[in-house]
């Protein structure tokens, strides 16, 4: 009788830790305190913040964590695009790496598992915030679900290029499908042959 109360309360616990991985409330308060962490200063205005805000339209909430879209509009000011460092920071809470973020009963750090879609586009996130997503997609390969990734007019270039080839090369990572890089002209020649370096023992991306 005591084994099996035992396996039920290490079920509840693995219950637990599976809706932390899946609450984009989690998510946003883990990368609220990476950004304390790293030294960036808070903003209302900050995309991450905005775009992690729960919908009160039931229709938006189904697809709310499993989406994230980050999209800078005409003249937004600096402070308002997310840049190398939120970027970074972004990467830090889906991984759920930072200190004092949530861990699992094990201790191991709590991954956002929910997300399937992520588009940033606008951002000026160039080659750090690219060589950071290349760390997301090559460190949470058997956790996350990052199927599409979307990084249009970001000014990456050769160094942000040749790490997201690298992070998808020899199966590291087998979850993403698409990935889109359009108009990002700082790629130039050197860019896209070292993206497509890395691409070329890749078999599961699609587009």
């Amino acid at each position: 009788g005591k084994k099996k109360g035992g396996d039920s309360k290490k079920q509840t616990r693995g219950d637990n830790d599976d809706c932390q991985g899946k609450d984009p409330a989690v998510l946003l308060a883990s990368y609220k305190k990476v950004c304390v962490t790293i030294g960036l200063s808070p903003s209302p205005n900050d995309p991450v913040i905005v775009a992690l805000k729960q919908k009160a339209d039931a229709t938006e909430n189904e697809n709310h964590g499993k989406q994230i879209a980050i999209c800078a509009k005409d003249g937004e000011s600096d402070d308002n695009l997310l840049g190398p460092g939120r970027c970074r920071a972004l990467t830090m809470a889906l991984l759920g790496r930072g200190c004092g973020l949530p861990v699992t009963e094990a201790g191991e750090p709590i991954v956002f598992t929910l997300l399937t879609d992520l588009r940033i586009c606008w951002s000026r996130i160039g080659d750090d915030g690219a060589v950071a997503l290349a760390e997301l997609l090559r460190l949470g390969a058997k956790e996350l679900n990052i199927s599409f990734l979307e990084l249009m007019d970001c000014k990456i270039g050769h160094r942000g290029a040749f790490a997201l080839g690298r992070s998808l090369s020899c199966a590291t990572n087998t979850t993403l499908t698409s990935l889109r890089l359009d108009h990002n002209s700082d790629l130039k020649s050197e860019g896209i042959s070292a993206l497509c370096k890395g691409l070329r023992t890749n078999s599961t991306l699609k587009s």
